[in-house]
């Protein structure tokens, strides 16, 4: 059995083709989209999502069966020529406000376990509604709009529901009674499946349901029972852990959402500069990866890695980066070294 998985992401689509029970991977593919972003603005056009999954899998050859995953928050509205805004877009702090305000802390906690965050689909929705623009037909995130444009079947998987501020995580169905108060129509949102589900067919190849990113790397790293956790770096850092129950932090300061996993579910910290942290300060001081230098200890220099916002435990977009403690004894060792310190202790604030 040969079967190909994607993944959507913030700088592509990334497949793999892989036999089975043997595990073995066959061939890889990898296509680039444009990041449409300035100052707290981020987007993609979906249908760019659509023409690289198709080339990478046209790339990858006949398969059994397709499954993907992509980026969390990350929506379209269907009907509409609008790009979609993704998880790392901070323009929606207002209503932010307005939703924790109509809603209240106590339902957000007990319907979708989340406080709303500048990065979620529900306060991106509400912005495009206060500056005029059409919500469409139908709201969809990444891979389920990739899925819907591959099979014509237009499904919501729950992995992902969950991390759009509008998912009841303990009864498992749209949380109406936040949608219904902060003004949004629960009509927008697809029929739910499961990541398992097979939710139609491309060219005759069954596709799944398949999963939110965090989700599908916690299932590919066996992170599948309770007790068991990952840490992450890549754009955004990420640290998870897995319970048997929609465990809420009652500060909401972490996430919680629900797992690929049948019955299980996620608490996750997500920091939004990641190595991006890295790569930023190797461009400052004009080396590569190679050639870095890293001094033994950072000599008190500190390094805050909020170089576009923090999401936890802090949940602002406003909130930059800085550097303390400078002294002459710094060079620019000392600053890759706190670079790199700031943001392991960012996972360790999760």
């Amino acid at each position: 059995m040969k079967t190909i998985g994607l993944d959507l992401g913030t700088s592509g689509c990334k497949g793999v083709l892989v036999s089975f029970p043997q595990g073995r991977i066959l061939k890889t593919a990898r296509r680039s989209y444009p990041l449409y972003a300035q100052g707290n603005r981020a987007e993609h056009d979906p249908e760019d999502w659509v023409r690289a999954a198709t080339a990478v899998l046209r790339e990858l050859g006949p398969a059994d069966a397709i499954g993907m995953d992509g980026m969390m928050h990350s929506e379209a509205c269907i009907g509409t020529k609008d790009r979609a805004i993704l998880w790392c877009d901070g323009r929606s702090e207002a209503e932010c406000a307005e939703i924790n305000r109509k809603c209240g802390t106590d339902l957000l906690r007990r319907t979708v376990g989340n406080r709303a965050f500048a990065g979620f689909t529900l306060p991106h929705l509400l912005w495009r509604k206060k500056h005029g623009k059409s919500l469409g037909t139908a709201i969809a995130l990444c891979k389920d709009y990739v899925r819907w444009r591959l099979t014509g079947e237009l499904r919501h998987e729950i992995s992902d529901a969950s991390g759009t501020l509008a998912w009841h995580l303990s009864q498992g169905r749209w949380a109406v009674e936040v949608l219904r108060k902060v003004g949004i129509n629960p009509n927008l949102f697809p029929p739910p499946c499961g990541s398992t589900e097979i939710v139609g067919h491309w060219k005759g190849i069954p596709v799944v349901g398949g999963a939110a990113d965090n989700a599908a790397a916690a299932v590919g790293l066996g992170v599948v029972r309770r007790g068991q956790a990952l840490a992450s770096m890549g754009t955004s850092n990420v640290l998870l852990a897995v319970h048997d129950r929609p465990v809420v932090d009652p500060a909401m300061r972490v996430h919680t959402f629900a797992h690929a996993v049948p019955g299980k579910f996620l608490q996750l910290g997500c920091m939004l500069t990641g190595t991006r942290s890295f790569d930023w300060i190797l461009k400052v001081v004009g080396e590569s990866v190679k050639t870095a230098p890293i001094a033994p200890d950072s000599k008190g220099l500190l390094f805050a890695p909020y170089l576009v916002g923090e999401r936890t435990p802090y949940a602002d977009t406003e909130v930059r980066g800085m550097f303390a403690g400078l002294s002459p004894d710094h060079d620019k060792s000392h600053f890759v070294r706190a670079v790199l310190e700031g943001t392991a202790f960012a996972l360790r604030d999760a």
